[in-house]
């Protein structure tokens, strides 16, 4: 009797233990940049040297137009404030296109269902035999990652690549820096759409 109530505990709890991803690895194939991408965001730094009443001054001009500002020493502070995104797509393209054309995910065939790792109220792993290539660099393996509903493809424990995937559709996030003078630079996030190969952005 005792071993019949254990093997239907273990049973009721075979859903839980083996449960499928809700969202399915991307298929084998070619995944490719075709120049499509969106500027997310834009964090506008400053570093300014209050050690001068010249720059105590514009430490507090920063302040009063909303930057969060960091001391880093020896009286010198790095300022950061998020700004509009509006241009930057024109001002971005060449150096997105620079750094992605050519440099396409390739997937092999999937063997098996994805392998639960661990899995939580906000968070999921599984392991997904795949191969992968990207950027000269192969994977055997994947992890498809569920963080607070959003879904991402990650390759090399720690991640050495990121592929976000909704939908079907894979994304690739990047960041690019912009020096503008010698105390100040931007950096803007930027979402890149990487479709099948063959097909077009929200097909």
């Amino acid at each position: 009797m005792k071993t019949l109530i254990l093997f239907a505990l273990f049973s009721l709890s075979l859903p839980t233990a083996f449960a499928a991803p809700e969202v399915m690895p991307p298929d084998a194939g070619t995944y490719e940049f075709q120049g499509t991408f969106s500027v997310q965001m834009k964090l506008h730094y400053e570093v300014v040297y209050a050690f001068t009443d010249g720059g105590q001054a514009r430490l507090d001009k920063l302040r009063k137009e909303g930057y969060e500002c960091w001391n880093k020493g020896r009286e010198t502070w790095l300022c950061k404030q998020f700004q509009p995104t509006e241009g930057s797509a024109d001002l971005l393209r060449s150096r997105v296109e620079t750094a992605l054309n050519g440099k396409n995910l390739k997937l092999g065939e999937r063997f098996g269902e994805p392998g639960l790792i661990s899995k939580g109220d906000d968070v999921a792993e599984y392991r997904v035999v795949q191969k992968a290539e990207y950027a000269g660099k192969t994977w055997n393996d994947y992890r498809l990652v569920m963080s607070q509903g959003n879904w991402s493809i990650r390759m090399g424990e720690p991640t050495e690549v990121q592929f976000s995937l909704a939908s079907g559709t894979l994304t690739k996030w990047e960041q690019f820096p912009v020096t503008e003078s010698k105390t100040a630079y931007s950096v803007y996030v930027v979402e890149t759409a990487f479709p099948k190969a063959g097909q077009k952005v929200g097909q």
